[in-house]
């Protein structure tokens, strides 16, 4: 299956030319949507049904426990939410930041059923797409049907780490290989619903 080339996603020149980091997490972020749109593009010719994600969906946004987020994505919501919300939604997620408990399932970026910070959500949230019926109240379609899951493009995941490593200081290509046939990449993420996500709404206050 063909994952296409990285479109050109969103830029922020004035942004990007501050934060070193910010270009590698949109590159990164590019390259799985235009596999993912691909790959979801296959899929619902092969299967004959559609993609039942949508606006208005939130099921996952408030149940999921375990929504892997890599530290240059920490920092992408974290330079949004500072820098680039504003008014209403602003207000809202610097709410449900401050009372935000860690551990709690539903996402502290979750407004009026949308994510606030969707131009620099995570990978996990990218690849997360059912087919056929929305997600019921309370289900987790991983564990009750797991053939309705897209899987990952073979190679996405692997092309996005490559963009990733440097950040983390892996530069060597012979490097990022052995990091890539060890598994040792997924020591670099954290879990999303389990971190104190107050220190971003300090941070937002700081910013205002």
């Amino acid at each position: 299956m063909k994952t296409g080339k990285p479109k050109a996603g969103l830029r922020f020149p004035a942004d990007e030319a501050r934060h070193p980091w910010l270009p590698v997490l949109l590159r990164m972020h590019a390259l799985v949507d235009a596999g993912i749109a691909t790959a979801v593009s296959d899929e619902e010719r092969r299967r004959g049904v559609g993609r039942a994600c949508r606006r208005g969906c939130d099921v996952c946004c408030r149940t999921q426990a375990d929504i892997p987020v890599f530290q240059i994505e920490l920092a992408g919501i974290s330079w949004y939410g500072a820098e680039k919300l504003e008014g209403p939604r602003r207000a809202a997620v610097r709410a449900g930041l401050a009372r935000h408990v860690a551990g709690a399932r539903e996402c502290p970026f979750l407004v009026e059923q949308a994510c606030a910070v969707h131009p620099v959500r995570p990978m996990g949230c990218r690849l997360f797409t059912v087919f056929g019926r929305p997600c019921a109240e309370g289900e987790d379609p991983f564990h009750t049907r797991r053939p309705d899951l897209l899987a990952p493009p073979p190679g996405l995941l692997a092309r996005a780490y490559r963009e990733m490593l440097p950040f983390h200081g892996v530069t060597d290509p012979k490097d990022q290989e052995d990091w890539l046939a060890r598994g040792l990449v997924g020591t670099l993420a954290v879990n999303l619903p389990t971190r104190d996500w107050r220190s971003l709404a300090r941070l937002m206050d700081a910013a205002s």
